[in-house]
């Protein structure tokens, strides 16, 4: 788990999914050759291949420098034993390490990202002082298992994970708001209908019971476009069960896929089984995992489905992190004829998880002075407050 956040560190896309794999490899093949681990490893942690050297060089860094080891033994030992009086760095090994210690260096000065990732370990007590507190504050009653779940990251999450936020997040599109109609409903409570109670009096002369009537709700109408490219395709995974709940809920929800190409995927999602209905879409949608086109895919929104979709009262909600490599005049002439078709425009940029996040993308330039608002949807807290936001 330590190498895994190392890595994770060092900018590879390694997630509690993958290090549960890697556990499970490591079991099938055991312990006993180096060679077996570190290609089991490479296997289930490297999904690119500019990414292979900086694994094969933090494997190296780790095991041979002997950091875990280390720090194993800090766990198992009093820290006292294994600190210096001075404060300096434990004393490293001699004879045939001492080269190995060199080469590191070599090495770290050469990769910064290596480096960068080593910097968080910076000596092996320190892992075990995190393992620790970590262990004093689940004891000690810090944050619930649930709200824990509940802030993690949808691209972090395991695959058991990413099922239970799935569900929980179907039953946030039960949440939604709604609004109110022109025409009423007969309720316990409400304003009289004097029309209602005179017809009930002539079938009851006896006595008169007043009527009464409350405005009808109905589901916002919302068009969904969602990002389907391959730096989004796993929000948009989980996006797709909540606009699955949301069509369940009300049949005249549009949803359509932005890649290169733009596809309406509204039928496939109106299926009554939700994991039949995804099966069904993301075979429907060709460019799945692909590159994305927004500007084009906006400008066949706009000249084929806008008139048809979008109503004085519908919410468009784009689902897209903005990062486009289109001419941006076309992705920003197109957000603002979409913005003159809707009643609002809601943009959902899981970009916004990180705090220091900054428009400087071109496209995102592009399209922030067409939209009404950009909110987070990165976890299942940022999805609940989007009920708040159409509200």
């Amino acid at each position: 788990m330590i190498f895994v956040r190392l890595l994770r560190a060092a900018g590879l896309r390694a997630g509690s999914d993958k290090a549960l794999i890697a556990i499970e490899a490591l079991t099938l093949i055991g312990l006993s050759r180096r060679d077996d681990v570190h290609a089991a490893l490479a296997a289930v942690l490297v999904d690119a291949p500019e990414h292979r050297q900086l694994f094969d060089a933090l494997f190296d860094a780790i095991w041979q420098a002997g950091l875990l080891e280390d720090a194993l033994m800090d766990q198992a030992m009093p820290a006292t034993g294994r600190t210096q009086q001075d404060g300096s760095q434990p004393a490293t090994r001699s004879g045939a390490m001492g080269t190995a210690d060199e080469g590191l260096e070599l090495e770290l000065a050469l990769n910064q990202r290596l480096a960068r990732a080593l910097a968080t370990l910076e000596s092996p007590s320190s892992i075990s002082t995190a393992l620790a507190s970590a262990r004093t504050v689940q004891r000690e009653g810090g944050w619930s298992r649930e709200a824990q779940f509940r802030q993690a990251d949808f691209r972090a999450m395991s695959v058991a994970e990413f099922e239970q936020a799935s569900r929980l997040a179907a039953q946030l599109a039960q949440n939604l708001p709604e609004r109110l109609t022109r025409r009423s409903r007969p309720a316990a409570r409400g304003k009289p209908d004097l029309r209602a109670s005179l017809r009930q009096s002539a079938r009851r002369p006896l006595g008169i019971e007043i009527a009464r009537r409350r405005p009808r709700t109905r589901p916002q109408p919302l068009v969904i476009l969602c990002d389907v490219s391959g730096s989004m395709q796993r929000y948009t995974r989980l996006m797709l069960f909540w606009a699955h709940a949301i069509t369940a809920r009300d049949p005249r929800t549009e949803t359509l896929a932005l890649g290169t190409q733009l596809t309406r995927i509204s039928r496939m999602l109106r299926h009554r089984d939700p994991d039949e209905a995804l099966r069904a879409t993301l075979a429907q949608i060709a460019d799945w995992g692909g590159g994305t086109r927004l500007g084009t895919c906006l400008a066949d929104f706009n000249r084929i489905w806008a008139r048809r979709l979008l109503g004085a009262r519908a919410t468009v909600l784009l689902l897209t992190d903005g990062l486009d490599r289109e001419a941006v005049q076309t992705l920003a002439l197109e957000a603002q004829r979409l913005r003159r078709f809707a009643r609002r425009v809601i943009w959902l940029n899981p970009l916004l998880r990180f705090d220091g996040f900054e428009p400087r993308a071109a496209g995102v330039r592009a399209l922030l002075p067409a939209v009404d608002a950009m909110l987070p949807v990165h976890n299942l807290d940022s999805l609940a407050r989007l009920a708040s936001a159409l509200r």
